[in-house]
Order: structure tokens, then C-alpha cells, then sequence
């Protein structure tokens, strides 16, 4: 496999593990984008195989964020609303 894909793949995988742990430990949002260089040219044909098991990782990723923001929708839409406490006001007119 040419190096610059080897490392671009290297790298992606990277940021799947990172976003797994993310996902696992509460705090996805902060993993930073996979951004690939624009400079790889095409995908060696050795190399597909493995970008395809990239990708179907990447997709489960998202269905489990999906999954778990319709939890976090569905909880907020359905929660309880309590009126604002009412807070003592006082207007001091004392010159």
C-alpha cells in the first residue's frame, strides 16, 4: 500500500478508537475531525478492503450517537417543566 494512504488510514482508525472512548467515557464531542490530506491521489486497490472496514466502523459509530441523542431528545421533550422560582424583589428607594 502506498504511504500516504497507509498513514491516512493509520490516522482515520485513530480517530474511530479516540471516538469510541469518547462515546464510552460521555464526552464524543471532544474529538476533532478526521480530515484527510488532499494530496493522496487514488486508493490503491490493496488498500480498499481495509477503507471499507473503516467505514462500516465509522457508520456503527454513528448509529450509536444517533441512538443516544434520540435517548437525550426524548428525555428533555418528556421532562417535567417546573415554573421559575420566584425570587424576592426589593426596589430600595433610599436617597
Amino acid at each position: 500500500m502506498g504511504t500516504a494512504w497507509e498513514a491516512a488510514l493509520d490516522s482515520y482508525e485513530a480517530r474511530l478508537d479516540a471516538v469510541g472512548e469518547a462515546i464510552s467515557s460521555g464526552d464524543p464531542a471532544g474529538v476533532p475531525p478526521f480530515l484527510a490530506p488532499d494530496d493522496l491521489g487514488t486508493m490503491p486497490s490493496v488498500a480498499v478492503e481495509r477503507a471499507l472496514r473503516l467505514l462500516e466502523r465509522s457508520r456503527e459509530l454513528e448509529r450509536i450517537m444517533a441512538r443516544a441523542l434520540t435517548v437525550v431528545s426524548d428525555k428533555l421533550e418528556h421532562r417535567p417543566t417546573q415554573p421559575a422560582p420566584r425570587r424576592a424583589s426589593r426596589l430600595d428607594v433610599t436617597v
